[in-house]
Parts: C-alpha cells; structure tokens; sequence
C-alpha cells in the first residue's frame, strides 16, 4: 500500500492487550524509496514472509534495501533486522540501553526527503521516520485510539515526553502509520 510518493506499508502492526499487559505486539514495516532503500522497523522473525511479500509488492527486493532504521529497540520492532545486509541505526539510548553490536547512531536526515525526530517517551531513546507528510511514529503513537483519545502508549518511561512527541507527530504528520495499527490520515482541527 503506497502511503505517500515513494513510501510503502510493507506490514501493518498489530497489538492485542488485556486488562494488565500487551500479550502480542508485531511492529508496522514501512519502505522509503529515496535514492536508496530504507526499511523502518522489522516487527518479528515470524513476520518475514509478510516482509518479504510486501517489499516485492512494492516493486523492490529485500536485497535492495541499503538502510534499517529501528523507532527503539524492542523485539517487537528488531525481529527481522538480521535479514537485511543494511546499515542499521537507531538512537544512541537505546544503543546503549540495548548493549547490542551493530548499529549506528541515526543522523537526524537520511536522505532529502526523510528526515528522523526524536519522540522519547515510551522509551528516551524513541525515534520517529518522517517522509513528507507521512510519520512512521512506532511506539510513540502505537494505535489510532491512541492518538483519537490522546492515550499515551501504556508502556512508557516519562508520560510528559510522550504526551509532548504524540503533539510534535501531529503537527507535521498528514498521515501517521502507528507502531501497531494501520496508518491513518490526520484529521486538522480548525
């Protein structure tokens, strides 16, 4: 599904949460054609099929792909990153955090076109994709209800921080593609 020019949902998240915790979580997959490749988050090992399936819908081969980027370092969003021979970025928190070898630390432009902020809150070392007008927000917007009724995700490290990069993402997002819900176009209040 082509989200804006050259952005492409390769895999949509999904959560499934009780009363007291998430019992399932698998990240949303987002593809960016902008001279070179870049995959956003990589959901889950079991996930590759879809993966895999959705970057040749997409026009394109997993060996295209020049550049992973990782919102955070959870499992739920890292799962697929072996797969790809790609530079691989995410914050330095959450590099440091994680302990794992391997990544980079994210420019905040990767490209002319794609461009990264900072939305600490589920984790300080939460990153967003911006594409245009498109927003990959992973964890710091996990699902559209979360963004309808101003829910901060229910994991998180400092509500304040999430509350704010939730505002910041709306701002310049006209479409969002949550952590783990289907993507949807931002409604501007007048």
């Amino acid at each position: 599904m082509e989200l804006g020019e050259g952005v492409y949902l390769v895999k949509p998240g999904r959560v499934i949460y009780d009363e007291a915790s998430v019992l399932y979580a698998s990240s949303s997959v987002v593809l960016i054609e902008d001279g070179e490749l870049i995959l956003v988050d990589t959901a889950l090992e079991e996930d590759w099929p879809l993966i895999e399936e959705g970057i040749r819908r997409a026009g394109f081969r997993p060996s295209q792909v020049g550049v992973v980027v990782n919102t955070h370092l959870h499992p739920d969003h890292t799962g697929c990153n072996h797969r790809f021979e790609a530079r691989r970025y995410a914050h330095p928190l959450e590099i440091r955090r994680v302990g794992t070898e391997g990544y980079l630390p994210c420019p905040a432009r990767l490209s002319e076109r794609v461009w990264v902020m900072e939305t600490p809150g589920h984790v300080e070392g939460h990153l967003s994709v911006v594409c245009g007008g498109v927003v990959v927000a992973g964890d710091a917007i996990p699902t559209r209800r979360h963004y309808d009724e101003g829910i901060i995700p229910r994991i998180h490290t400092d509500a304040g921080k999430a509350r704010e990069s939730m505002r910041r993402i709306a701002e310049v997002a006209e479409v969002i593609v949550p952590g783990h819900d289907l993507p949807f176009r931002v409604r501007r209040r007048a």
